[in-house]
């Protein structure tokens, strides 16, 4: 299942993330709880692929398009729907002309 496999990336991403944004040095930003609100603020919504999802570990940015600014943020792994896969045959080759075979993958 991905399921299992995305969490466990999910969490090898957040604890990367997490650590890169508690080392970083802001001239104005000297407190952890700052430092976190800045990068990861609390209480958003986040709508990815037509669900809305709120999380207070989301790392967010800002950035600027033309004179609007926009919000942007890393959306969690497991937010991605898995899906189930046919294995290919092992002498299945799209340049061997079975278009239909390789239309309904």
């Amino acid at each position: 299942e991905c399921r299992q496999d995305f969490s466990k990336i999910d969490y090898l991403i957040f604890n990367q993330v997490r650590a890169w944004v508690f080392r970083r040095k802001s001239k104005r930003l000297h407190a952890r709880t700052k430092l976190k609100l800045k990068y990861f603020p609390e209480s958003n919504i986040y709508r990815f692929r037509g669900k809305d999802y709120k999380n207070n570990w989301i790392l967010t940015g800002k950035i600027l398009i033309g004179s609007e600014m926009k919000e942007n943020f890393l959306p969690k792994l497991l937010w991605v729907q898995s899906r189930q896969y046919v294995k290919i045959k092992g002498n299945a080759s799209p340049y061997e002309g079975n278009h239909i075979y390789w239309a309904k993958r």
